[in-house]
């Protein structure tokens, strides 16, 4: 008997359409219930009368209440050796984190979310090259075994042999939210390439590049020299963006409504920009825009932590286009501009040079920063107003000491 979750709308006429759980049951002619709520009563009754022995639960999408869990051994399949990684999405988290081993645990449930007692155990190393898909693909094969092996040795009516969970361990696994998908370039290389493998192929690690929003699927780190902070690079039929001080070569990348492509054919057809968008920062005392080729209203965005950086007489980093201008001037005037109001940033000769004027420093374009005063020299600049990002201190090291500006 399987029991799954019902028919739902897909495609562009709404056509119902089953799990691929309750596909697979209908491709073998199963016994296939797909009820709006298994802890309905008319359900349980059904339960009853056809004399279930267990109840097998793998990602089915239902909370079991105590009815459920009270009536027969409910037990779960879960990607983790728990209690690590207890939650929605373990085989994720557990790629993020770059472990070496994962594996599968079969658990009595319980009303806690995956605290029941251990009943069996599998391990799997962790290769490099596996991303969610490979792993995903072996844990379910790793599980079905266990499983099999655990019914085999359950007697009629019996309960299955089992043992508390650790109380260390305990990590928990979120389920993938929005700005988990989304790529933090100012990480290291081998964290950029776990977190884009925790998301293929069934997600996509999100970028943009050139001010458009690309999803990237696989990529590694590479050894060879940073040559923008700011920006991705292409070297013959090879694509390259910068991570954490590091490198990372893309493999496979998805450019905005096309399909994934190869790097090389990607290279071959690509006439947009490469910069990268890396993230606005607030911490405490600083504020932080790191935005390569900076438009639109990331500009805007940019003008306004400016100002409040300069009202507030906090030091600020900011990304700079190739052409040096002062992000940080006056706004132009019309409908619309105004501190904070999201009017376009003035060029030089419209700005001035008083307090809040940004630099870009020759030896690095792509960087710019306005303190009070401007100056690129660290020692007029309060070290608690300052963070380095990308972490790239030495460019900036004036003392000689490997600080560079960060406070």
């Amino acid at each position: 008997m399987v029991l799954t979750q019902p028919d739902r709308p897909r495609g562009r006429r709404g056509t119902p359409t089953p799990t691929p759980v309750g596909q697979m049951a209908i491709d073998r002619g199963l016994d296939l219930w797909r009820p709006a709520s298994i802890n309905a009563p008319e359900v349980l009754a059904d339960l009853r009368t056809a004399d279930v022995g267990a109840l097998c639960v793998a990602g089915y999408g239902q909370l079991l209440k105590a009815d459920v869990l009270a009536g027969w051994p409910c037990l779960n399949v879960h990607f983790s050796l728990l209690p690590a990684y207890r939650g929605a999405a373990p085989v994720e988290r557990a790629l993020m984190d770059g472990l070496d081993v994962t594996g599968v645990t079969i658990m009595r449930m319980d009303a806690g979310l995956d605290t029941g007692p251990i009943v069996a155990v599998g391990e799997r190393p962790v290769t490099p090259s596996d991303d969610a898909g490979v792993l995903l693909h072996d844990l379910a094969v790793i599980g079905g075994d266990l499983l099999a092996g655990v019914l085999d040795d359950m007697a009629p009516g019996s309960e299955p042999v089992s043992r508390p969970q650790p109380q260390t361990g305990v990590s928990h696994a979120a389920k993938i939210l929005e700005e988990d998908v989304r790529l933090n370039l100012t990480r290291s290389p081998i964290d950029t390439v776990n977190h884009v493998r925790a998301l293929s192929p069934h997600i996509g690690a999100k970028l943009q590049l050139g001010g458009e929003p690309f999803k990237i699927w696989r990529v590694s780190v590479a050894d060879v020299p940073v040559r923008n902070v700011d920006s991705g690079w292409v070297d013959g039929t090879r694509l390259f963006l910068p991570s954490g001080g590091g490198v990372i070569e893309v493999h496979e990348i998805q450019p905005p409504s096309r399909s994934r492509m190869s790097a090389d054919a990607f290279v071959r057809g690509w006439r947009g920009g490469l910069d990268v968008n890396l993230q606005l920062v607030r911490d405490g005392s600083a504020t932080v825009w790191l935005y390569g080729g900076v438009q639109g209203k990331h500009a805007a965005q940019l003008l306004a932590a400016g100002r409040a950086a300069r009202d507030a007489k906090r030091g600020l980093w900011g990304a700079c286009p190739r052409t040096p201008w002062n992000p940080f001037g006056p706004a132009t005037t019309g409908p619309g501009s105004g501190p904070g109001t999201g009017g376009a940033a003035a060029r030089p000769s419209d700005s001035g040079s008083g307090s809040g004027s940004g630099k870009c420093d020759p030896a690095y374009p792509g960087v710019c920063i306005a303190s009070p005063p401007p100056d690129l020299d660290c020692r007029d600049v309060p070290f608690k107003d300052f963070r380095v990002l990308p972490p790239d201190p030495h460019r900036f090291d004036r003392e000689g000491d490997g600080r560079g500006c960060e406070g």
